[in-house]
């Protein structure tokens, strides 16, 4: 908890903020070439996302209009 008035204490967090950031291990870039040149097939973050949370999360959105569809279908037919 800051002892100074909380526009002092804003100013110091920014500062030291300020600090951090360009600190030279500071990790705001992640260089890829060595874990690329290990692992030559890696994919990149935004195509492992795509291909393994969005891609299966419309599969599976797909598989569940489908499921529902045929059971309003069954419904339908026990109606008449």
């Amino acid at each position: 908890m800051c002892a100074h008035t909380p526009k002092r204490c804003l100013s110091l967090a920014l500062r030291s903020l300020d600090q951090v950031i360009v600190a030279p291990r500071s990790n705001n870039l992640l260089e890829t070439r060595r874990i690329e040149g290990e692992f030559p097939g890696i994919l990149s973050i935004r195509e492992s996302l795509i291909k393994y949370v969005f891609e299966p999360a419309a599969k599976d959105k797909e598989a569940l209009r489908a499921a529902v569809r045929k059971m309003r279908q069954e419904a339908r037919a026990s109606q008449e």
